[in-house]
């Protein structure tokens, strides 16, 4: 998950499609696939690129409770 700086329009959205995105007040919470580090420094530079400021990112945390 990738936390941006500000609110992502659908126009930016589609331009990094395939993504999960969720509004915040101040930012955008990105979701994606990221399978390597390839992938991923891809998609930091394509953020880059578009001129999209990172706050901060790392991995999803599972929402589904195991049992013991």
């Amino acid at each position: 998950m990738f936390v941006l700086r500000g609110r992502l329009g659908a126009s930016l959205k589609e331009a990094l499609e395939p993504v999960s995105i969720k509004l915040r007040r101040d930012s955008t919470e990105m979701t994606l696939d990221v399978q390597d580090d390839a992938q991923l420094y891809g998609a930091l530079a394509k953020l880059e690129r578009l001129g999209i400021g990172v706050v901060g990112f790392g991995p999803v945390k599972d929402e589904v409770e195991h049992d013991a």
